[in-house]
């Protein structure tokens, strides 16, 4: 009554082997692939058993060596295969049943149809590496983070762009690789408070599924400026399992903004100082902006009011 396919195989002297048994389902598989009855093949040589089902002369031998290894051994032997004009996947397992003397008289062999997982298995493996690709090509730093029971973060992955960064800070990153987070993290020079600051906005976006945006400092060995996008992965359950850090370097970019701030301040002052103003106007936004000391040489505080 099993799903499983099964045969008897009474194993003879000279390494012949001759199915004896086979139940329903093997019946009714054979049948479906081939349109015969396996009864008819009761008593033959398993070559003859095997050739209907279309197996090359270098695949039934393949089977005979793995019959003739299961009885010298004595032992259960175990692989997979194809069978079938659909080729389809088979988990094969191969036990020799022994007599009162210990000598091997039949192999019991049992088969499970395995297709539709091994389908499966090679489209994950094969969306995994389509992610691997798109995980290693991004410009910026990221981190894969596994998310574990207690509020603990394990480092699972990094892009290369996450290595090629960290290894300016660390001589080997990957030795960070399923450690803590926080490990990671003051290796790359991070105080604690700047650390647990990290954590919390950590377990708020596990907490609740929803992506964060803020900066960090990495301060060792000069400042470095790095906005993080963190985004919760849910499985089917939606339970966050995962997140995804993205670091995006803004060094240059806080750089530029804190030297354009300076100069409007020098400016700023310049004009105050001299009792000069000056004014802009954006002609297609009919926008006037002006600046401080002209609302002051008019007689206005600073920003007022918006000049027209």
């Amino acid at each position: 009554n099993t799903s499983d396919l099964q045969i008897l195989f009474r194993v003879s002297p000279g390494g012949k082997f001759t199915p004896e048994m086979i139940n329903r389902a093997m019946n009714q598989a054979f049948f479906a692939r081939v349109g015969l009855n396996s009864a008819q093949f009761l008593g033959r040589e398993l070559e003859e058993f095997l050739k209907p089902l279309g197996f090359t002369a270098e695949e039934m031998e393949f089977r005979r060596s793995m019959c003739l290894k299961a009885v010298r051994e004595k032992a259960v032997v175990r692989y997979t295969g194809t069978q079938g004009p659909r080729r389809e996947a088979v988990e094969v397992s191969l036990s020799p049943v022994l007599d009162e003397s210990g000598e091997c008289t039949h192999l019991f062999w049992n088969g499970r149809v395995i297709t539709e997982r091994v389908g499966a298995e090679t489209a994950l493996r094969e969306r995994e590496e389509k992610l691997r690709v798109i995980f290693n090509a991004h410009q910026d730093p990221q981190s894969l983070i596994r998310v574990e029971p207690g509020g603990r973060f394990v480092n699972e992955a990094f892009n290369q762009a996450q290595i090629d960064y960290a290894r300016g800070l660390i001589p080997d990153p990957e030795l960070f690789l399923e450690r803590s987070r926080d490990d990671f993290l003051r290796a790359l020079g991070m105080s604690e408070p700047e650390i647990e600051r990290g954590m919390a906005q950590w377990r708020e976006c596990a907490a609740e599924k929803k992506p964060r945006h803020f900066e960090v400092i990495f301060r060792r060995p000069l400042p470095e400026a790095i906005e993080v996008t963190l985004v919760p992965i849910l499985n089917s359950e939606k339970v966050c399992t995962h997140l995804l850090w993205t670091g995006h370097i803004i060094t240059e970019r806080k750089r530029n903004e804190e030297e354009l701030r300076k100069r409007e301040r020098e400016l700023a002052e310049a004009q105050s100082i001299g009792h000069i103003g000056s004014w802009t106007w954006d002609i297609p936004e009919r926008k006037l902006v002006w600046s401080d000391e002209v609302y002051r040489i008019l007689g206005y505080e600073p920003q007022q009011f918006a000049p027209t």
